[in-house]
């Protein structure tokens, strides 16, 4: 059995000056890097997929060609994490970027289906990698914990935009041959980060810290298995229903294998994620913050796109992005002051379960919506709450779940994890309760690409999903008011393993 040793960190370190250049052209670097990952992983069907036709694929299979992305992504996170603290997270974000861009280029010149979904899948893969080891990254080269709030929350507020990203580009990206843009776009935006990454890791020392030794690969294969079992039964629930049996034994496998991980971590040497990273109160408070919220952002996303398109607006595709805007530009204004300002004068135990007060309200905005609603006054409202209080929570939800933790890349892996994990529970649930609708109200089926319009009448059926993700905000606002700590500003550095 592998050990769990801690080399002796780093000792030396740039010049103070090159030193704050090279923090914020990292900073740069990372943020760059992660919007090609969210805008796969945050919403699925926001991603531009072929026409079937295009390559011979068949209809059915055209919205899994997406969310193969979300699959690797999600299953990958914990070792990429691990990845990070055994060979570096330098290395680690490197070889992320690079393989990303080489996945990106395949898929933009898929010949066929095959080489397409092997390309979503890899994107995945190298995904996990760039998340994990670049939240690492600002993690080791921010110290100062001011300055890592703001940076954190920021990082955070891009993350969490990704849906309403990728809706911004899904419209223009639609037709025959254009969804090759994007992938080839991003295949080069990479490739230029990952040079600038290799220039600006060659000329900096790395930033002195503590490097964990030793991999659990039972654990690791258990994390992985199960994780990406029970992502696969829950984005199954739209196309096969909860009475679908091998949905539930893909869903009872994932959890059953999720067990065996979690005990094996309480007894393994080398733990692939030490277990007092998420038995601690204040970082399990905010990673259930995280991953409500990650449902929570992804439903609002999915519901603008199903209510401009089916109600009175009667926007275009293109014309569907722009308007999320009341969502993502709040929410990327107020997750780094919340991170970097209000988590230190404050504290997560007032600023989170406010801000998922305020996520409450926007949704019982959204349930009074229907068919009928007119954007500016009666969608608008709800965005612009839903941002500011889902910016408000991101921000200190992930200070508090990073701080302190010594195997940097496991907490990261288990923070970008939360969010994945709630947004694929947005998904799916929503997906299921839209078929439904779809359904009753006699609208052919949409096969989940939301730039198909549907008629209207769908988005008034949707409402069970805004009652059902309001409980679940009102749920996590009183058990975030009771777990936080009332000295939880942040945690004291390397508690914890």
């Amino acid at each position: 059995m592998a050990l769990d040793r801690t080399v002796a960190p780093s000792t030396t370190s740039p010049a103070p000056g090159r030193a704050g250049a090279y923090r914020w052209w990292l900073l740069l670097v990372v943020t760059l890097a992660q919007v090609p990952v969210v805008l796969g992983a945050s919403l699925p069907e926001a991603v531009p997929t072929p026409p079937p036709a295009d390559l011979g694929i068949d209809s059915g299979d055209v919205v899994w060609m997406g969310r193969a992305h979300l699959l690797a992504l999600g299953a990958l996170l914990l070792p990429a994490g691990r990845l990070a603290d055994l060979v570096g997270p330098r290395r680690t974000f490197t070889i992320g970027l690079i393989g990303l861009a080489g996945a990106s280029l395949v898929v933009g010149t898929a010949g066929g289906p095959v080489p397409l979904f092997a390309g979503r899948t890899l994107q995945g893969a190298f995904g996990a990698l760039v998340l994990t080891a670049g939240l690492a990254l600002l993690i080791t080269a921010f110290t100062d914990r001011a300055e890592r709030g703001w940076v954190l929350g920021l990082h955070a507020g891009v993350a969490a935009a990704g849906g309403g990203l990728g809706m911004l580009v899904a419209g223009a990206s639609t037709g025959d041959g254009h969804w090759r843009v994007l992938p080839c776009a991003q295949a080069a935006l990479l490739v230029a980060l990952a040079l600038g990454a290799l220039r600006l890791f060659a000329r900096h020392r790395e930033p002195a810290h503590s490097r964990i030794t030793g991999f659990d690969l039972p654990g690791a294969l258990a994390a992985t298995i199960g994780v990406g079992c029970v992502l696969y039964g829950c984005l199954r629930f739209e196309t096969h229903g909860e009475r679908d049996t091998t949905t539930w034994l893909f869903l009872a496998v994932g959890g059953v294998l999720l067990g065996v991980f979690a005990r094996r971590q309480a007894l393994a040497g080398s733990p692939l994620l030490p277990p007092r990273i998420v038995l601690n109160r204040d970082r399990g408070a905010a990673l259930l913050g995280l991953a409500v919220c990650g449902t929570a952002t992804t439903v609002t996303v999915r519901f603008v796109a199903v209510h401009l398109r089916s109600g009175g607006p009667g926007f275009t595709a293109s014309q569907v992005g722009p308007r999320l805007l009341p969502l993502v530009l709040p929410l990327l204004l107020t997750a780094p002051l919340a991170g970097g300002l209000l988590l230190r004068r404050i504290g997560a135990k007032t600023i989170v379960p406010i801000a998922l007060g305020l996520c409450c309200v926007g949704f019982v905005l959204l349930y009074a919506v229907d068919h009928n609603s007119s954007y500016p006054t009666n969608v608008v409202p709800a965005l612009l709450l839903i941002g500011f209080g889902a910016g408000l929570a991101f921000g200190p939800c992930v200070g508090v779940a990073v701080d302190g933790v010594r195997a940097v890349g496991a907490g990261a892996g288990a923070t970008v994890g939360a969010y994945v994990l709630g947004a694929a529970i947005g998904v799916s649930v929503l997906a299921r309760a839209r078929g439904e609708a779809f359904r009753l109200s006699g609208t052919p089926q949409w096969e989940g690409n939301p730039m198909v319009p549907p008629t209207a009448g769908v988005s008034a059926r949707l409402v069970p999903v805004y009652e059902w993700t309001g409980v679940l905000l009102a749920f996590a606002l009183v058990a975030t008011a009771v777990l936080f700590s009332p000295r939880s500003r942040v945690i004291t550095p390397a508690e914890d393993a």
